[in-house]
């Protein structure tokens, strides 16, 4: 037992050297630009929207829906995935901007970074639970077939926390700091928000 905790620590260690080395710094929205994932907005709110589900589920009977939402599911875990993503590199870029500015007076650039960065760690805790629920209702779609297949727009609001709207608040804040900093970085991070 010890041995393998040992390796765990070893690993760890190594994980995050390898992180270290391979990691590219945010300090641009250009850097940002290039380290984006394209997010279908439009697609995480078909699949999370309740009018949508119930009438997949009249539609196409029991068997049938149950087969679309074990495939939703994933495709909603892959979104939220993205997202998740996105709002790190965000966070990073946020936390750089307001780093520079530390001992700065305040200005609109540390007020939008500042709210970025907690916009970002808001979605990041909330978005960890929703892809709790999603493993979990996934396992039981498979161990569990006889039982009804989870709805999705149940699991985009968990305890007061709402997928799309805390990633809305993200782009939004994002939008805000790239237009205080300047134009040309408006541009580049308005095209992929």
């Amino acid at each position: 037992m010890v041995g393998f905790v040992e390796a765990l620590i070893v690993l760890m260690i190594l994980r995050g050297i390898y992180g270290q080395i391979c990691h590219y710094p945010k300090g641009s929205a250009q850097d940002v630009a290039r380290h984006f994932q394209y997010v279908d907005m439009d697609e995480v709110f078909r699949l999370t929207n309740f009018f949508d589900e119930e009438q997949s589920r009249i539609n196409l009977g029991e068997k049938n829906f149950r087969l679309a939402q074990l495939l939703n599911t994933r495709v909603l875990q892959e979104w939220v995935r993205c997202m998740a993503r996105n709002a790190d590199s965000l966070q990073e870029w946020a936390s750089n901007l307001f780093k520079r500015r530390r001992y700065a007076d305040e200005d609109d650039v540390k007020a939008c970074s500042r709210e970025l960065i907690k916009a970002c760690k808001d979605y990041r805790y909330g978005s960890r639970a929703v892809q709790l629920v999603l493993h979990e209702s996934l396992f039981k779609m498979i161990l569990f077939p006889w039982k009804p297949a989870p709805m999705l727009w149940k699991v985009r609001k968990i305890e007061g926390f709402d997928v799309l709207r805390a990633y809305q608040r993200i782009r939004t804040a994002a939008e805000d700091l790239a237009r205080a900093c300047d134009d040309s970085s408006y541009e580049s991070l308005a095209d992929i928000l």
